[in-house]
């Protein structure tokens, strides 16, 4: 069958078929969501859909499928193929997923743009919301507005966290380098016990001991005896040992 021949004869079955049709008596369709697949996919360009519903296949037509399903949470996903209807290799086949909450008494229809219709189960002919995909749910508009609102508030609310962390840390660095000008005179003696804590990996802090040895006139000389961890004093880093270096007063202080 040839792509004109197929096309015409999806749209054919498409006009004999009139519009979606419900397998529930009218009298309680008003009890049921209806669910239109394939009626807003492009169906020319459609060798077939593999819809299922809440993991049951329920179509492998070129036309789609309609359901009615109670309200509630449904898994919906569609398997829509092109190509050459008699090259199995030559067909392309694009997958949607759309999980939503359906509600009594109104149809969706399934966009292949990611999206879904909803209109009033019994008046098909002007839709009354569309639902979005935020995360992997697909929800109202007024609802994906709602979470971007709440989205908003967590990010200005990690961002002025970060700002205070940011000012305390500022504030806390000042208040050290303000004491290690203060001490500096007694740093840059000789004989002096001095200490540096440095941060290691796992937020562990180890605390480096030394006695000043010589002066120079930015640096001094500094024998670094000892090192443990700051809150496990008895506990000595894995790797160290006695050295001498030169370095800035100002990276040491006096041990508390």
């Amino acid at each position: 069958m040839n792509k004109k021949v197929f096309v015409a004869l999806a749209f054919l079955l498409l006009c004999l078929s009139g519009c979606a049709s419900s397998s529930i008596p009218k009298e309680k369709q008003k009890d049921y969501a209806f669910l239109d697949v394939g009626a807003n996919f492009d169906l020319v360009a459609r060798l077939a859909y593999i819809v299922m519903v809440d993991q049951q296949t329920y179509s492998r037509s070129p036309l789609g499928t309609s359901r009615d399903v109670l309200p509630g949470r449904h898994d919906v996903k569609v398997d829509a193929c092109d190509g050459n209807a008699a090259d199995l290799l030559a067909q392309m086949c694009y997958a949607y997923n759309y999980v939503f909450d359906a509600k009594a008494g109104f149809a969706y229809k399934f966009n292949n743009s990611y999206s879904i219709d909803v209109y009033d189960r019994f008046d098909l002919n002007k839709p009354l919301d569309k639902l979005i995909r935020v995360n992997s749910v697909f929800v109202t508009l007024d609802e994906a507005k709602q979470f971007s609102a709440k989205q908003q508030k967590v990010m200005e609310a990690q961002e002025a966290r970060r700002a205070g962390e940011m000012e305390a840390n500022a504030a806390a660095l000042a208040v050290i380098t303000e004491r290690k000008r203060n001490n500096l005179p007694l740093v840059r003696k000789v004989g002096a016990r001095i200490c540096q804590e440095q941060d290691q990996e796992r937020g562990q802090v180890v605390i480096y001991v030394g006695y000043v040895e010589a002066l120079a006139e930015e640096k001094v000389q500094i024998r670094v005896s000892g090192a443990h961890y700051k809150n496990m004093p008895t506990a000595r880093p894995g790797g160290f040992s006695p050295s001498i270096i030169w370095d800035s007063p100002m990276n040491w202080d006096l041990c508390e």
